[in-house]
């Protein structure tokens, strides 16, 4: 689909505007309105004037992120991924607690929690909805766990029961020396200011189906890069049952001058 030209005005003055206020970009589209083949054309533009070990894309999953541009996506391998992906390297590639859950499943027999592929999960798929709905699982309660952390809700709100499993997952992490993977995302938020490679451009797309921790790191790095870019269409929010949500795109409010 053309775009209008204040369209293409605002899109080209993308990088340049004002940056006193936040250096964050926000582009809205649903399927059909051009902009995937915009944000591809951004990332370009980005490339060419930073290089191409100077721009991070992440993505829901690292396919989507790939498929952002094609066969032809300018950038260096390793800065094309997942958040989780991301993290995990940042933070020297650690075992992964849901990988090893061997032994908790022998002493927690009635939280048993299912093994994951690790590699699946840090490039984002395994993307379907949690369908464990009795409340004796482990995977039940570690659904939860990580939608209460992925949505930052306060440690204090959270129900009794809820409290305890963490405690028990903690001193299992602990014990095995291994990070879960909320961990890569909540570490990172309070450890890595920057983002790996210290990119002058970071591109988040695919950002409604972030949770507010992931967003928050987005953010968090996109602010000590020159700028960056959240790709959204905040009225296909899939994945609200691991704590995303529009607001979470949609807040802070920023400069008109900043949202396409």
């Amino acid at each position: 689909m053309q775009n209008h030209p204040e369209v293409d005005d605002a899109l080209n003055a993308i990088g340049h505007r004002d940056h006193s206020v936040t250096a964050e970009y926000r582009i809205f589209g649903p399927p059909g309105t051009g902009k995937t083949t915009n944000i591809t054309r951004q990332i370009h533009r980005a490339v060419g004037r930073f290089g191409k070990d100077s721009v991070l894309v992440t993505s829901f999953s690292r396919a989507a992120a790939a498929e952002l541009a094609g066969q032809d996506l300018p950038v260096s391998s390793n800065c094309v991924g997942t958040l989780h992906s991301h993290c995990w390297h940042a933070l020297g590639r650690p075992e992964i607690a849901e990988v090893h859950v061997e032994s908790w499943n022998r002493e927690n027999p009635h939280l048993r929690i299912s093994p994951v592929q690790k590699q699946r999960k840090l490039e984002g798929e395994e993307a379907d909805e949690e369908t464990a709905s009795d409340a004796q699982s482990g995977d039940y309660w570690l659904s939860e766990l990580n939608r209460s952390r992925g949505t930052m809700r306060p440690i204090e709100d959270w129900p009794a029961t809820l409290k305890d499993f963490a405690a028990r997952w903690n001193r299992y992490k602990a014990s095995r020396r291994v990070l879960d993977f909320c961990d890569l995302i909540e570490i990172a938020v309070r450890d890595i200011r920057v983002a790996p490679n210290r990119p002058d451009v970071l591109f988040a797309d695919e950002a409604q189906d972030l949770n507010p921790m992931q967003l928050t790191l987005v953010r968090k790095w996109g602010e000590n890069a020159q700028y960056f870019i959240i790709a959204a269409d905040d009225d296909q929010t899939i994945y609200s049952w691991c704590g995303a949500t529009p607001d979470a795109v949609l807040d802070p409010e920023i400069p008109d001058d900043h949202k396409i």
